[in-house]
């Protein structure tokens, strides 16, 4: 599908579900759809849309999933959205949008996963999303964000895939995201300003299974049980012990496993109920550029896009084979 979005189907008031992903409409999202106030699931992904976000689509509050990534979307992100309380996905992904996060975005208590990689936003990450109790993926890379990074996300029970690289970011790594977090995944890469050791409550962190520290200056202490534990990581890249210089790499688990990320596991989106348990937990690369290793770069690529889409399907899978253990 080629043209504009046609401004009539702002009358399709019953309307639930409107999905018109991956074609190539362009021009602007028109304020009409803001009209559609039974509206569930609004997907506009992969497409050449311009413009901004209307502010409009934050009196949507039926809306259970916004997707707007991949697109030539511009300005800053409407606060307007936080006001979407029934929210569980927000995908703003791969756009040229620009000005600082929202913190009203703290308000949406039901979202399970936070999209704004590969962006140009700046200003500090808020301190406000820690209040996203029910989030699990919260994806940040790749835009120009600066500061530390604030240990209210530490207060995120269920957070499980946390990508900040390529940023601004400096400072320490907050304890607190290894004693009050679920996580699993944590990449940091591209954030020269980052440094000192991983924090010792991570050495807890059971079900940690990949660390991206390439470009920063954050080492990992060279005590036993934390040796033990970094050995343990079964995808790690630029992990190296605290020392001089820019210290020794970290014990590895086996040649084959440690620097070779693996396609992650797909299951169908939970907002059609019909999704399926995964046997082993998700293992994921970075949200928008998908199995980069070792010195690559925070570059864009075009399976990025692509593969970014399926992050929500196996962030279900992973959930749901952790609430079978409890």
């Amino acid at each position: 599908l080629t043209g504009e979005i046609p401004a009539e189907l702002g009358s399709l008031v019953n309307l639930q579900h409107l999905y018109l992903d991956f074609n190539q409409l362009s021009g602007e999202i028109p304020t009409e759809l803001a009209s559609l106030v039974n509206l569930q699931h609004l997907g506009l992904d992969g497409n050449q849309l311009s413009g901004e976000i209307p502010s409009e689509l934050g009196s949507l509050v039926n809306l259970t999933a916004l997707l707007l990534g991949g697109n030539q979307l511009s300005g800053e992100i409407p606060s307007e959205l936080g006001s979407l309380t029934n929210l569980n996905l927000l995908r703003l992904w791969s756009n040229q949008l620009s000005g600082e996060i929202p913190p009203e975005l703290g308000s949406l208590t039901n979202l399970w996963g936070l999209y704004l990689a590969r962006n140009q936003l700046s200003g500090e990450i808020p301190p406000e999303l820690g209040g996203l109790s029910n989030l699990s993926d919260l994806r940040l890379d790749d835009n120009n964000l600066r500061g530390t990074i604030p240990s209210e996300l530490g207060s995120i029970a269920d957070l499980h895939f946390l990508f900040l690289g390529g940023n601004q970011l400096s400072g320490e790594i907050p304890p607190e995201l290894g004693s009050g977090t679920n996580l699993g995944t944590l990449w940091l890469n591209d954030n020269s300003g980052l440094s000192g050791p991983l924090p010792a409550s991570f050495a807890g962190l059971d079900n940690f299974s990949s660390l991206n520290l390439t470009a920063t200056g954050v080492c990992v202490p060279t005590d036993g049980a934390f040796r033990a534990w970094a050995q343990s990581i079964y995808e790690k890249h630029g992990v190296v012990e605290c020392g001089n210089g820019n210290g020794t790499p970290a014990p590895t688990a086996t040649p084959e496993t440690a620097d070779t990320p693996t396609p992650s596991p797909t299951a169908t989106p939970e907002f059609t109920d019909t999704s399926t348990p995964e046997p082993t937990p998700v293992r994921e690369a970075s949200g928008c550029n998908f199995f980069r290793t070792g010195n690559q770069s925070s570059s864009s690529n075009a399976a990025g896009n692509l593969l970014m889409l399926l992050a929500p399907l196996a962030l279900i899978g992973a959930l749901r084979w952790r609430n079978r253990r409890r």
